[in-house]
């Protein structure tokens, strides 16, 4: 009998428990129509109500307005209104260095808006404008001086500086070939998120190559950055290439991170040179860019995407010309640590009333675009590079791939086409960053190259 009354109690227990989870859930699907209707009026059973819908609220500005109650339906009204509330204080919280006028423009999006899914949006494209970001940032909230509310923003820049060399060894004619490059980057060294990038590149077909480009974020505190870019090119003993830009960066949700700007470029030939073919010239161009990059890291990325497209139009002495450059990345996870990699790059540069001169044809081949190829060894006024990667990610920091390159002079030529393949590693440490690519083109699969590139961070 006694046992028969516990049991009877345990089920008039439960059945409490849940009764009251059923009337919270239909209360809550009911607040969705922004009215509350509360099968109670005593006001320890309203309070625990409203307080468990506010749990579940990402808003920080809701108010429940009592608006009627029934007696003789034991049932009271509210009504939710929800006014928006914007933070009254913007901190933002990292262990990185950066002036207070970065700062300020970081956080200039989140002044004017609401609390909530506003900040989450703003959050996302904080993360594809700035190039130091690899993660959208944490939000918390705390309440001062009883009322005014303090929004805290948490973001950890991811700021590269290294010094890089890269060497390839292949076989020509029984003889080794050897080419060497110099990359230095330095970022945010006076504080504002700056970059400053000289690069210096020598083989036996391209003389040398020397790069200078530098990027301010912020011009005078404003929202508008700027990009200067000086490029020298000497091809074996045929011609000089020189060229020069200039371009205003800025930010939209539509076109991302977009540049605009001018270009200006001058060719000279050598008497061995216009034997050649290859000619004088002198141009400038409108140069418009676009790019996105949202991949979780740029040393070793597994997820995410990244575009830059760049359109150049203008006029080689009296010749209309138009001149694209386009890339894509696509990183997926197949299975487990196994991710793939899709690249492709298309490049070309077209005439609107001649051939494209000699001297402006681009070149192809070798460790950062064919690989299995030489350094360079093909020029074309087009080329199209489809790369495919099967990358497995390491529980350390080193990634293992394989992948194959097919590379054309058309886009979308799948009738004519080189390809080259191969494997590769590389592994990341605190200081330094290693990466070696054996690969084989379609041409002689016997003659292997192999590319060597190492990083030392300071």
């Amino acid at each position: 009998m006694i046992q028969d009354i516990q049991t009877s109690l345990q089920c008039k227990v439960r059945f409490v428990h849940i009764f009251r989870y059923f009337i919270f859930l239909l209360t809550f699907l009911v607040a969705q129509n922004k009215d509350i209707k509360i099968s109670s009026l005593d006001s320890v059973e309203i309070k625990l109500h409203l307080d468990s819908l506010l749990k579940n609220q990402k808003s920080y500005s809701l108010e429940f307005h009592l608006n009627s109650y029934n007696d003789k339906k034991n049932s009271s009204y509210y009504k939710i209104i929800d006014r928006g509330k914007i933070a009254d204080s913007l901190i933002f919280v990292s262990s990185g260095e950066l002036n207070y006028r970065v700062v300020k423009q970081i956080l200039q999006p989140f002044k004017k808006l609401f609390i909530g899914d506003q900040y989450s949006l703003a959050g996302k494209h904080i993360k594809s404008k700035y190039y130091f970001f690899n993660n959208i940032p944490d939000f918390q909230y705390r309440l001062y001086n009883e009322q005014d509310l303090a929004a805290l923003i948490f973001l950890e820049p991811d700021f590269q500086s290294f010094i890089s060399g890269a060497f390839g060894i292949s076989r020509i004619n029984n003889q080794l070939d050897i080419f060497g490059e110099l990359d230095l980057d330095i970022e945010n060294f006076t504080k504002n998120a700056e970059q400053l990038k000289i690069y210096w590149k020598k083989n036996k077909n391209i003389s040398q190559k020397m790069l200078f480009r530098y990027f301010y974020p912020h011009i005078l505190g404003s929202n508008m950055g700027i990009q200067l870019q000086n490029e020298f090119d000497s091809y074996n003993t045929f011609f000089t290439k020189s060229e020069r830009k200039i371009l205003i960066k800025s930010f939209s949700p539509i076109f991302n991170n977009f540049k605009v700007g001018y270009t200006k470029g001058k060719i000279k030939s050598t008497n061995s040179g216009t034997e050649y073919g290859y000619d004088d010239g002198e141009y400038s161009a409108i140069s418009i860019s676009s790019y996105l990059d949202n991949r979780n890291n740029r040393l070793l990325p597994v997820s995410g995407k990244f575009y830059n497209l760049t359109i150049d139009g203008g006029l080689d002495k009296q010749n209309m010309f138009i001149e694209t450059n386009f890339e894509h990345q696509l990183f997926l996870n197949l299975f487990g640590n196994t991710y793939g990699k899709i690249k492709t790059v298309f490049q070309g540069i077209s005439y609107f009333e001649n051939n494209v001169p000699k001297s402006r044809y681009l070149r192809v081949g070798g460790s950062s675009s064919l690989r299995g190829f030489d350094e360079n060894s093909f020029s074309y006024p087009q080329f199209h590079i489809l790369t495919l990667e099967l990358i497995n990610d390491q529980n350390r920091p080193m990634q293992i791939k394989t992948f194959i390159d097919f590379g054309s002079n058309k886009l979308l030529n799948i009738k004519n086409y080189l390809y080259g393949y191969g494997f590769g590693f590389k592994q990341v440490n605190d200081e330094t960053v290693l990466g070696i690519d054996y690969s084989f083109s379609s041409y002689k699969w016997q003659d292997g190259k192999i590319h060597l590139k190492w990083s030392t961070r300071f």
